[in-house]
């Protein structure tokens, strides 16, 4: 498979720049909530790229000037967005996510599980990651499981709109309307 994604892109021009000595971090940008379906999963559509920061001296100003370059593999995120930097462990963990969003897509559950676990303990503060494995737990009977990682998840990102999504869906089929009020209040 020959694809390339923002994640694996971003990655090797990391590599690459960090080869060189260059001064180069990933980020997050931040980018409005796009959910797209991978199969009969929803997903949130994230955007990483990467920076390389290069110093210029202007000596008659005596100031050092930070000027950038991004390196960005999506058309719609050339412009300059703000970001997020992220360390190794956070890049290789959404890395690890995706790997197990397309797996479990694909039906290999067993695969799918473990780029779940690896991208948990190699970034425990990634909140996708959770809430990505409830939706495995869910589909596979394991409904209390999943709601603890949902929450969770809702816990480390207040934000996270699928993590919200997936428990509002599971409270109202409950018939839990306090808890899917408070859901709701938060999602508008």
């Amino acid at each position: 498979n020959l694809k390339g994604d923002c994640i694996s892109l971003t990655l090797l021009s990391y590599s690459i720049g960090k080869a060189l000595n260059f001064n180069i971090y990933m980020q997050a940008v931040k980018v409005p909530i796009q959910v797209d379906r991978y199969g009969k999963f929803d997903y949130l559509n994230e955007h990483v790229n990467a920076i390389i920061y290069k110093e210029a001296i202007y000596q008659d100003l005596n100031k050092v000037i930070q000027n950038k370059l991004t390196i960005d593999y999506s058309p719609d995120t050339m412009f300059q967005r703000p970001g997020i930097q992220l360390n190794e462990n956070a890049i290789t963990a959404r890395f690890y996510n995706n790997l197990a969003v397309e797996n479990m897509n694909e039906g290999n559950l067993p695969l799918s599980y473990a780029y779940f676990k690896a991208a948990i303990l190699i970034d425990p503060t990634y909140d996708a990651s959770f809430s990505n494995l409830a939706v495995l737990y869910q589909n596979n009977g394991l409904r209390s499981s999943a709601i603890s990682l949902l929450e969770y998840a809702v816990r480390l990102n207040p934000d996270n709109f699928l993590a919200l999504r997936a428990l509002l869906k599971i409270y109202e089929g409950q018939g839990n309307k306090i808890l899917a009020n408070e859901i709701n209040l938060k999602l508008q």
